[in-house]
């Protein structure tokens, strides 16, 4: 498992580390649909709002949820409306906020080197050609 590296985001005055493990997107998640008063057969997933934030740009509320839910364990005081107040340059928040949430997906395996087949061969991978093609 690798470590979820957190990203320094300076509000409210003072440096933190922001950062979405699976627990603090989850708690996002139940805070969103809570705050837009979702029934349960309306329930919006936290990956597919914030795909949605990143094509169409990003909402208040999941800007502040975001923000608080990827705060909160380091400063147990905040609420989503306080750090709502602490917001000045919203386009630095977002920058931050994704930048962490890209932090917390593993990356993709590098793809794995192949060699091109021989030119003496049919093109085919698998195995020495006998001639008889």
């Amino acid at each position: 498992m690798r470590a979820i590296e957190p990203v320094e985001i300076e509000i409210g005055g003072r440096k933190r580390s922001l950062l979405f493990s699976h627990r603090i997107l989850r708690r996002a998640e139940v805070e969103l649909n809570r705050a837009r008063k979702s029934r349960p057969d309306e329930l919006i997933a936290i990956e597919t709002a914030i795909n949605r934030a990143v094509l169409h740009g990003f909402p208040h509320d999941l800007t502040e949820i975001l923000l608080w839910s990827g705060l909160v364990d380091d400063d147990p005081a905040l609420t989503v409306e306080s750090v709502s107040d602490m917001i000045s340059d919203r386009l630095t928040v977002v920058t931050k906020l994704i930048q962490a949430i890209n932090a917390s997906y593993p990356r993709p395996a590098a793809a794995q080197e192949v060699s091109p087949p021989s030119p003496l061969s049919n093109g085919s991978t698998s195995g020495p050609s006998d001639g008889f093609n």
